[in-house]
């Protein structure tokens, strides 16, 4: 693994921002949300994982860079998952209330 690799996976989980924005762009909030959470929780979580493993194992030269990385992973995927059911249930309040979809 060298550093031009982790860079390109800092630039892989900085791209993936832009892309979420643009999707979202002129959608209800509760929508933009479900967007967001999955963006997060798949894509972004993944690169940004990765990249920031390999730069501990770099740094480091241990193995704990990667014990590290799956930590890292399952706590912006909760963060991600969170967002999205937040989305969600804002859509289905939305709804209930007013009989549109969001």
């Amino acid at each position: 693994m060298s550093w031009s690799a982790v860079i390109g996976y800092y630039i892989l989980a900085l791209c993936t921002l832009p892309l979420a924005y643009l999707s979202s762009k002129g959608k209800a909030i509760p929508r933009k949300l479900m967007i967001w959470g999955l963006r997060i929780a798949t894509i972004f979580n993944l690169f940004l994982s990765i990249a920031i493993a390999c730069t501990v194992i770099l740094l480091v030269s241990s193995g704990l860079g990667i014990l590290f990385g799956v930590y890292l992973f399952s706590f912006i995927f909760v963060i991600g998952v969170i967002i999205f059911l937040l989305g969600f249930m804002l859509s289905q309040k939305r709804e209930s209330k007013t009989g549109l979809r969001a």
